[in-house]
């Protein structure tokens, strides 16, 4: 598997891995009242999408550069707008996710798959973010 692969896949490889360790080696534990859980995840998924609108948009204001010429000729263009777009698409997901729980919370909590798929949007988004951050920080050094 060459490092593109690595890339490519390991934020969901993460996601998958953190899901399965809350569940089994964590005991899979959410709080009884999530609403306050389910706000601040409201908020966080907001400000993420917001970053990566923004880096979006630096991205494509670079174009011109020479670095980005030598980005788009080795063909990694495409990978990097699929990142910024994984990521955004998620994180609107995990903001739509968020405010659905409000609607299936009960005096006994949220579902236990509620909880599950929670986890997994949540992992999953900050790995993505991480990988667009790292990736757009090293391109705007390099600007």
């Amino acid at each position: 598997m060459n490092s593109l692969s690595v890339e490519r896949y390991l934020p969901y490889g993460i996601a998958i891995v953190a899901t399965l360790a809350w569940q089994f080696v964590g005991g899979a534990k959410f709080p009884g009242d999530p609403s306050s859980l389910l706000a601040a995840t409201g908020t966080a998924a907001a400000v993420f999408v917001g970053f990566l609108a923004t880096m979006n948009a630096i991205i494509l204001s670079v174009s011109g550069s020479p670095i980005f010429q030598t980005i788009r000729s080795a063909g990694y263009q495409e990978d990097l707008l699929r990142y910024v777009h994984e990521a955004t698409i998620i994180g609107v997901t995990l903001l739509c996710y968020s405010i659905i729980g409000f609607f299936v919370v009960s005096n006994s909590g949220t579902p236990w798959i509620y909880n599950v798929v929670w986890v997994l949007i949540s992992t999953c988004t900050v790995s993505l973010f991480v990988r667009v951050s790292r990736i757009s920080f090293k391109l705007l050094k390099k600007v």
